[in-house]
């Protein structure tokens, strides 16, 4: 793992581009012992600087990659969904309409395999404090999972009143 996460932060984008596929390849195959793992975050960690990019065909491979091993890590997803919805926030509020689109589908493809008390106060969060082209996509996703969200626990009404 560790030559990958080099890869993955090299200055070349090649590298970074080399390093989706094996960080894919590795996500899907130990879904279960990563999400045991000490090199848990440090590999979303990875996957979430590749997915918000600067270099375009690197970040929409790493979206793809990433919306690809979704379903096998979702357990992983939920423990670091700090991470993914501030960087997915970030995508969503690029320039570039293909990223953003992208990055709007990974956000649907981790709503549906996510438990969405998981997402809520960071979608909370976003809706109050991230840019203003996200704040609108948090607040829609908000209406969409409050709920799923208040159904599971009456812990998150104090967020949703505040």
């Amino acid at each position: 793992l560790p030559e990958i996460y080099s890869r993955a932060e090299s200055q070349e984008w090649k590298q970074r581009f080399e390093a989706i596929a094996e960080l894919s390849q590795i996500g899907q195959q130990f879904s279960e012992s990563l999400s045991l793992s000490k090199h848990s975050n440090r590999f979303f960690d990875c996957f979430m600087k590749l997915v918000g990019d600067p270099n375009v065909r690197v970040a929409q491979t790493a979206i793809a990659s990433f919306a690809t091993s979704v379903p096998y890590l979702k357990v992983s997803v939920e423990s670091n969904a700090t991470l993914i919805v501030t960087t997915l926030l970030n995508v969503i509020s690029s320039n570039n309409p293909a990223i953003k689109q992208a990055g709007e589908g990974l956000f649907d493809v981790v709503l549906k395999y996510a438990d969405h008390t998981h997402l809520f106060q960071h979608l909370c969060t976003g809706a109050m404090y991230s840019n203003a082209k996200s704040r609108a996509f948090s607040i829609a996703k908000l209406i969409e999972i409050v709920p799923d969200s208040v159904s599971y626990t009456h812990l998150t009404l104090p967020t949703i009143y505040s």
